[in-house]
């Protein structure tokens, strides 16, 4: 829908069971994989860290891996009932 010279964005939006400080404080990652049936294969990463903004949201990059293409941002956001929803962004270069 709209123009057709616009550039395709995928989505995928989590909630986890843990607060915003706590993953901080972990030493996490977020890992993107190609697909449900592909899960072994990592399309995109990011270590997860930086300022919070506000006391509940960070974000983060998501560089490429395994030469897929895709690259992007990561948002973090602490829902105050000890959860956090995760909203991945990644566009696709064109090669």
């Amino acid at each position: 829908m709209g123009a057709k010279s616009a550039i395709p964005v995928e989505v995928s939006i989590t909630t986890v069971k843990a607060d915003l400080k706590t993953i901080v404080d972990g030493g996490h990652a977020i890992n993107v994989h190609e697909s449900k049936d592909k899960i072994d294969k990592y399309i995109a990463c990011g270590d997860i860290g930086g300022m919070v903004m506000g006391g509940k949201d960070l974000a983060i990059g998501l560089g490429e891996l395994n030469k897929s293409g895709y690259s992007g941002v990561a948002w973090l956001h602490d829902n105050g009932d000890k959860t956090t929803t995760v909203y991945v962004f990644l566009l696709h270069s064109s090669k």
